[in-house]
């Protein structure tokens, strides 16, 4: 997908593309972002909202959750900026840097399209430009929703998982380099960006 592409399909929900992230950045790849939720520190409740599915103000009510929680959690910078997952290939994901633009329309508009598989069912992993602090939005058996994660490259179990994935992918795969880079850097630091192809 070309940067046009990318734009057009973010725009339906609000989105403004900015630029894509170079690969090399030492960011924690979407596929493992998605996970971060799940192993949270020791005495740590991940943060998040759920929905059930026969809620008649879902979109709606699933659109102020997730705004209330990257509020919460820190994933907009000042301007509203952030990385939201995008396909780059077949099996690959990596992250564009957008703006939260108005009107904005992500568990609707944007779960129709790029950021789920129809309106009120969201598939999306954001995290914010330094990495702290991820959001995913996804549906369960009864309902819709989304989980947080903070500071995932200080959580000692997350960062063994992060190893051990690593170990078992295939040498010099995308995501295997991306997760190593990651445990290596620690901390990082905004990213800089790249134009899409």
């Amino acid at each position: 997908m070309n940067a046009p592409e990318l734009a057009a399909q973010l725009a339906v929900a609000g989105l403004r593309y900015r630029s894509m992230i170079d690969t090399t950045v030492p960011l924690l790849p979407p596929t493992l972002a998605n996970l971060a939720p799940f192993s949270p520190a020791d005495g740590e409740i991940p943060g998040g909202f759920q929905l059930e599915f026969d809620d008649p103000d879902l979109v709606e009510r699933a659109n102020t959750g997730w705004h209330e929680w990257c509020l919460k959690r820190g994933v907009f910078d000042e301007r509203r900026d952030f990385l939201v997952a995008v396909r780059i290939s077949d099996r690959d994901y990596w992250w564009a840097r957008v703006e939260l633009d108005d009107p904005w329309d992500i568990m609707g508009a944007g779960a129709a399209g790029i950021l789920g598989i129809r309106r009120g069912f969201p598939r999306f992993t954001m995290m914010s430009l330094d990495g702290t602090a991820i959001i995913s939005g996804t549906d369960w058996e009864i309902g819709v929703g989304c989980i947080c994660a903070l500071n995932p490259q200080d959580v000692p179990k997350f960062r063994a998982f992060v190893e051990s994935w690593a170990d078992l992918e295939p040498p010099a795969s995308f995501h295997r380099e991306a997760a190593i880079r990651w445990l290596e850097a620690g901390r990082p630091k905004p990213a800089p960006t790249t134009d899409l192809a």
